[in-house]
């Protein structure tokens, strides 16, 4: 790759022409829908990138989405482990406490558990795989407000 890792890694700082850069910011909607890269390049060299440049732009596209989804990983680990602290910690006083309130109400904090467990789950796959997540890189549907 032409670009250091150091530097700043964005698609302005590419100093592309009107044209490509038009191109760069459609590549990287690609990209952040979960399009494969390989298709994205092709689809570049076929509107007249050359492939240097289309390297250059799904480094940059890569390297952004991957932050992108480390931070949602991020996110999801945290809200996971509040919720699995927060449902152990009202199981475990209900148990101790000897509260008789059937198991109807406990099912409320064992299921926000298990939650809490799918969160941490999807949180560490985030963070530790993040090129290899093939979801879309997005917090809404796209048909979404």
């Amino acid at each position: 790759m032409s670009q250091p890792l150091d530097q700043r890694c964005d698609i302005p700082s590419l100093k592309l022409n009107r044209e490509m850069e038009a191109l760069a910011w459609q590549a990287r909607a690609h990209i952040v829908w979960g399009k494969p890269p390989e298709e994205v390049r092709e689809e570049m060299l076929r509107c007249g990138a050359d492939e240097e440049t289309a390297q250059r732009v799904l480094y940059v596209c890569l390297k952004e989405r991957d932050a992108s989804v480390r931070r949602r990983g991020w996110r999801s680990l945290s809200i996971g482990l509040v919720l699995i602290a927060g449902c152990t910690l009202v199981i475990e006083t209900v148990i101790r406490n000897e509260v008789n309130l059937g198991v109807r109400i406990l099912a409320l904090p064992i299921a926000g558990f298990c939650f809490g467990v799918f969160f941490v789950l999807r949180g560490v796959e985030r963070t530790l795989f993040a090129s290899s997540v093939q979801e879309p890189d997005v917090d809404e549907e796209p048909w979404g407000p």
